[in-house]
């Protein structure tokens, strides 16, 4: 009906081509497939996905040079943003003392928010590079692992 309002939101990737969801069997997001599409005239890019496995990651020169994580088997994805930038200007915003800050995280897109100037917390199924800079490790995620942390620091 034309004159209902609503607003549908969901979450897209963007290709060139069909051979990612081919080669990744992943479903999460819904794929766009234009083979016109041109990444130097893309304004704005959240997120990248590279198929490949952990075994052949290594191969791929510049993914160590990219805050990457890895949440399935067949592929990384490429997450720009330095969260910490982010979590200071909420803090500077509201005139709130960084050492208040508490932060959780669980994989290598995570490590430029675990800051000295506040609470890290790597959840128990985090990579150890995030472990070894935490000031806490927690339980896993599955094993109510925030709620564990929240209990040990008398939060909750």
């Amino acid at each position: 009906d034309k004159n209902t309002k609503y607003s549908v939101a969901y979450y897209y990737q963007n290709s060139d081509n069909g051979k990612f969801v081919e080669d990744t069997k992943d479903t999460y997001m819904k794929t766009i497939v234009d083979e016109s599409l041109d990444l130097d005239k893309i304004d704005i890019i959240y997120k990248s996905y590279i198929a490949c496995t952990v075994e052949n990651e290594g191969q791929i020169e510049n993914l160590q040079n990219v805050p990457f994580a890895r949440y399935q088997d067949t592929y990384v994805f490429v997450e720009p943003d330095d969260k910490s930038v982010g979590i200071k200007s909420i803090l500077d915003y509201y005139h709130a003392p960084y050492e208040d800050a508490v932060v959780f995280g669980d994989n290598k897109n995570d490590l430029k928010m675990f800051r000295d100037e506040w609470t890290s917390i790597a959840m128990g199924n985090a990579i150890d590079e995030l472990k070894e800079r935490a000031t806490f490790v927690t339980k896993d995620a599955v094993d109510d692992g925030i709620a564990y942390a929240c209990k040990h620091f008398n939060w909750i």
